[in-house]
């Protein structure tokens, strides 16, 4: 479901401690609103038919439909400056800017 650099999950680990979280990371399709669709990252609770793996310390969770949708996601560290990004990948892409942009790892 999920590829995990290994540097990304450590900065997620770091973003955990420091804020006090913890619970599952869930992989959702942000609204499209004007835009095109893209794959965002949320705290969130387990709900009722999610799909869940462990990796490294780390729950990760999606929607069934979601994963159809996508299929694995690679989530790696984004080359930006405030070094806080992430970049969403899926196997499957979503639009022809699947990869590009960056997103940031939201608090419930």
């Amino acid at each position: 479901m999920i590829r995990l650099e290994p540097l990304a999950g450590e900065r997620i680990k770091r973003f955990m401690a420091a804020r006090g979280l913890s619970g599952p990371v869930r992989v959702q399709l942000r609204s499209a609103g004007c835009c095109d669709p893209a794959l965002s990252l949320v705290f969130d609770d387990v709900r009722p038919g999610d799909l869940t793996q462990e990796i490294g310390g780390l729950m990760f969770i999606m929607e069934p439909d979601v994963y159809r949708l996508t299929g694995e996601v690679g989530l790696n560290l984004a080359d930006d400056p405030t070094g806080a990004g992430f970049v969403l990948t899926p196997a499957n892409p979503l639009t022809e800017w699947d990869g590009f942009a960056v997103t940031k790892l939201e608090d419930r």
